[in-house]
């Protein structure tokens, strides 16, 4: 029952308030502090993530985050930042694209800018090509738009 409360109620959770920040609405700031309320009372009991519900967890408090921003919420939206960072930086070592993107974007909020850089960097050596990734791609490199960066060189 704590796998479909936490995987399912987190996915939901993220994709329609993405949809809904993407349709110009506000994110539901309540029931994302609600979900992350049930997480910290779980693991308060003692039960463990796994990697993926990490993740799922991560993703609502980035979200979160954003929603505290736009509130003006500045050190509220920093707090959730850092847990999600927290969160993901176990899983950081490998290859897992999903979780250096989010963990990349955690840090840009955080305005650890090299940190967040070189995350982006490790995903853009991959073959991964996510919609999160083009997102945060276009935070860290704003103007450049699609395909290639301009040259620094000079040259075409």
């Amino acid at each position: 029952m704590m796998i479909w409360q936490i995987n399912l109620d987190g996915l939901l959770l993220t994709r329609t308030t993405a949809l809904t920040i993407a349709d110009g609405g506000e994110a539901p700031a309540e029931r994302l502090d609600a979900y992350l309320a049930k997480i910290r009372e779980l693991e308060g009991s003692g039960h463990a993530l796994t990697t993926a519900q990490a993740e799922i967890v991560a993703g609502v408090e980035v979200l979160s985050g954003e929603a505290r921003l736009r509130a003006g919420r500045r050190d509220d939206a920093r707090e959730r930042f850092a847990s999600a960072a927290a969160r993901l930086a176990p899983q950081s070592a490998g290859s897992n694209y999903p979780v250096l993107t989010s963990l990349a974007r955690a840090r840009w909020r955080l305005d650890d800018q090299a940190e967040a850089r070189a995350l982006a960097a490790r995903v853009e050596a991959s073959q991964y090509r996510h919609p999160a990734y083009a997102e945060l791609a276009v935070e860290l490199h704003p103007g450049a738009g699609p395909g290639p960066a301009p040259s620094t060189t000079g040259r075409t």
